[in-house]
């Protein structure tokens, strides 16, 4: 018994060609992780410019063929307690969330409390009492988005299609 699949040949090479879907996937990556971390800078709050420094991207290892997507992270220290954690939900506008009150270390508040001319115990017993503003400026960055990351997905959907099309037209 024999089968034989007539095309399978061509549709190889189609595939192969030109790593059909990376080169527009991995595009697709950067530029959404250029975008939402730009905006993300914008709308997180500044003090010494410590949290929106240390906000980027990087794409997350390939799977294979395909990039596997990309993660948007801030590497200041004190972003958690400004971002609050990614996996819980937080008001996107004002009024905040806020955290959980809480009595953070005097030495942790001098800094901010001298260049706001406050004394650091009343920041300390501020915080106690009603907690501090949970800002999530990576989730808002995505939420606002969300119209430009549609854009380059429709775009790299096009560049696929014409790579498919022009692999098409040269497998023959």
């Amino acid at each position: 018994m024999q089968i034989r699949v007539i095309g399978a040949n061509k549709l190889r090479k189609r595939i192969d060609m030109h790593n059909l879907t990376y080169f527009p996937l991995r595009r697709y990556m950067d530029l959404t992780g250029a975008l939402v971390a730009d905006r993300a800078k914008q709308l997180a709050p500044e003090d010494l410019g410590d949290l929106k420094k240390g906000i980027g991207f990087k794409r997350l290892a390939d799977v294979g063929r395909l990039p596997n997507g990309v993660d948007i992270y801030s590497r200041a220290p004190h972003s958690t307690y400004v971002h609050g954690f990614k996996d819980k939900n937080y008001r996107l506008s004002p009024p905040f969330s806020r955290s959980k009150p809480h009595y953070p270390p005097i030495k942790a508040l001098e800094g901010w409390a001298k260049r706001h001319d406050i004394n650091p115990y009343v920041v300390q017993q501020a915080i106690g009492k009603k907690g501090t503003p949970i800002i999530p400026f990576i989730k808002m960055a995505i939420r606002d988005t969300t119209r430009q990351r549609n854009a380059l997905l429709r775009e790299a959907g096009k560049a696929i299609t014409v790579l498919w099309r022009s692999g098409r037209m040269r497998a023959r």
